[in-house]
């Protein structure tokens, strides 16, 4: 199907273009249809890795970290588990209380699924978020309503509550 909505529309192109004199020669017909079939190339290959993480999401590997690193990898790893099955209660349980995403959580978790963590970062001097700790990790996030996948590096900032790392927000 994206073949032939590739052809259809590199067609119409090229169509567009000859009529209105736009190309000199077969050239740079050529080398147009070649820019065209490397950009649908490249937003095919991107969709194909997202759905890899989709279907096979990527967690941060546990086994490379102690003490409280590891601990803020596991809450990291139970945030993104969480989302990937809509677990409303699991989700909740890695948020400070005052986290303004403790309201509405199921309809939140609608919204979004975390399908890859990886190379976490760990921030723990002063900082103008007011946080006991800010880790900063490569994300995917995957938007289920409009099939749009993003990927980037987001800051979490960790408070310690009840003696646990949770994921809180800005204070002050």
């Amino acid at each position: 199907m994206k073949g032939f909505l590739y052809c259809l529309v590199l067609t119409g192109i090229v169509i567009s273009m000859a009529a209105c004199g736009s190309f000199s020669n077969r050239n740079e017909v050529s080398q147009q249809m070649t820019v065209i079939k490397e950009q649908t190339t490249t937003q095919e290959n991107h969709e194909q890795a997202s759905a890899t993480y989709l279907h096979n999401p990527q967690y941060i590997d546990e086994s490379q970290y102690r003490g409280e690193e590891l601990e803020i990898v596991q809450t990291l790893n139970k945030m993104m588990r969480s989302t990937l099955s809509g677990n409303v209660e699991g989700y909740q349980s890695v948020l400070t209380k005052d986290n303004d995403q403790q309201t509405n959580t199921s309809e939140y978790l609608k919204l979004f699924k975390i399908t890859y963590l990886a190379d976490p970062t760990f921030y723990d001097g002063p900082s103008e978020y007011v946080s006991d700790m800010e880790v900063g990790v490569e994300e995917e996030i995957y938007h289920p309503e409009t099939n749009m996948h993003y990927f980037g590096n987001v800051i979490y900032l960790f408070f310690k509550e009840d003696g646990k790392w949770m994921i809180g927000e800005r204070k002050g």
